[in-house]
């Protein structure tokens, strides 16, 4: 008896295939997209195969629901982060001055002391670029890391944490979850001997000084040597800004943005503990991006403003707001047919995506634009 594949339509099949060759690759929106043109070739004598086609892309729907109910969320949760720490700030700017010397602060979990200035007199300026592709900087070169991957991973999990420490069973539970403790351990001392010798390679350090420090039980970069990481001077911008205003706040925003290559850690782009982190990182991007882009139409420069909003779409293709962002500005610049084409752009992309048209706040706008009508942009944009 043959398969039921084989009676479909050729074109059918072959767009069918595709939609598998994406969803193998976690691309859902793509293989959404193929469904939904396969959908239209389909005959009757296919039910069964429209049935399931027709769930799959219910279930796409309820997915992208979920997945920017996430995001709303992240963006939450960084905007209660960022007023947080502002009135932490104006706390300890109001706060009295004691009689007496306050007391030192408990030591944060997790944490080895600190080395003597002396002992890490020696040790070069390293920075590393969390955003985009994984890369480490010393003293302005790039190195090669170890070849063992458990190192490099370790190292990308300790940069990501915010004392970029972690204790033994943390890792050992994170790289080798299957391993016995006593196996898991020995791999993260091979692991961790080789980064560390990848590190301080062509440094002359005493023993027990460098950039990777280990007691037994909790792992750190060390946290007396010169260390720069992109994601946190990229929050602290983003921090600085949020309790900004005007030309200052827009000023922290644009060196934050520089600072995002690409989403955050794309080696570990499928673990679990990156997932959240990733998420928060490109909220707070896209929220300064198109804050930077309001200013920009606001003031007339409709250049920048065009690229702040391509950055958005860049992420997400289909950021109603931006394609909204980017009619104004061609618009503003007098280029009324590229406005235009804006809309179709966003049309195409929410159809394909999510099987939506565009809002009435977006139609609203074609149908000025597309009457000749310049928007009062002060309106347009907001606050």
């Amino acid at each position: 008896m043959s398969n039921a594949q084989d009676t479909y339509p050729h074109p059918v099949q072959q767009i069918i295939e595709t939609c598998l060759y994406y969803a193998n690759l976690a691309r859902f929106d793509e293989a959404t997209a193929c469904l939904l043109h396969a959908r239209e070739q389909l005959h009757a004598s296919h039910s069964s195969l429209a049935a399931v086609a027709e769930a799959y892309i219910a279930s796409h729907t309820r997915y992208r629901e979920t997945q920017q109910t996430l995001q709303s969320a992240c963006r939450s949760f960084a905007l209660a982060e960022a007023e947080l720490h502002s009135w932490l700030a104006r706390l300890a700017r109001t706060q009295p001055t004691p009689a007496e010397p306050p007391s030192a602060p408990a030591p944060a979990p997790f944490l080895l002391p600190s080395l003597p200035s002396e002992a890490t007199a020696h040790l070069p300026p390293l920075t590393i670029h969390c955003f985009g592709r994984f890369a480490v900087e010393r003293a302005g070169k790039t190195m090669a890391l170890c070849a063992n991957r458990n190192g490099r991973a370790l190292l990308r999990y300790l940069a990501a944490q915010p004392h970029h420490s972690a204790p033994l069973y943390v890792l050992m539970e994170l790289l080798w979850p299957e391993d016995a403790p006593e196996i898991a351990r020995h791999k993260l001392h091979v692991a961790a001997s080789a980064l560390r010798r990848s590190l301080n390679a062509g440094l002359t350090l005493n023993k027990g000084v460098g950039y990777l420090l280990c007691d037994g039980t909790i792992y750190q970069l060390n946290p007396s040597a010169p260390l720069q990481i992109d994601i946190e001077t990229f929050v602290n911008a983003y921090r600085a800004g949020y309790c900004a205003s005007g030309t200052a706040r827009l000023a922290h925003y644009e060196a934050a943005c520089q600072l995002y290559t690409g989403p955050f850690l794309l080696e570990d782009l499928y673990a679990d503990w990156t997932q959240i982190r990733r998420e928060q990182l490109v909220q707070i991007y896209l929220e300064m991006c198109a804050s930077l882009a309001n200013s920009s139409l606001a003031k007339g420069r409709y250049d920048a403003a065009i690229s702040w909003a391509g950055r958005v779409l860049a992420e997400n293709r289909c950021d109603e707001a931006a394609y909204r962002q980017l009619m104004l500005a061609y618009a503003g610049a007098g280029r009324r047919a590229e406005a235009l084409r804006q809309f179709q752009r966003c049309r195409n992309a929410l159809v394909e995506e999510m099987g939506i048209g565009p809002s009435a706040e977006t139609l609203a706008l074609f149908e000025q634009l597309h009457n000749g009508d310049l928007p009062d942009f002060a309106r347009a944009v907001g606050d």
